[in-house]
């Protein structure tokens, strides 16, 4: 439903912020949890010894995203309130 971290990091773009507060909700969480299961990927890969650059670019990049997604959160409120 959402653009993959993997997407988002290959092409460095900045996820467009859904347009409802819900989808926006909803996105937010969707990034969270990528951010999640890469984190464990590259946990997992660092104690087996594999290389974790493009994870760690990957998890530095999707924070961000998901940083740009909570200003869009803040600003909504802020237009609601």
């Amino acid at each position: 439903m959402f653009e993959s971290l993997a997407h988002l990091h290959d092409t460095l773009s900045l996820p467009a912020p859904a347009r409802s507060r819900y989808a926006l909700s909803e996105q937010i969480f969707d990034l969270q949890q990528q951010i999640n299961r890469t984190r464990q990927e590259a946990a997992v890969a660092d104690a087996i010894g594999l290389p974790i650059a493009r994870l760690a670019r990957e998890l530095l990049w999707g924070e961000q995203c998901l940083n740009a997604l909570l200003e869009a959160w803040e600003a909504s409120s802020e237009a609601t309130a």
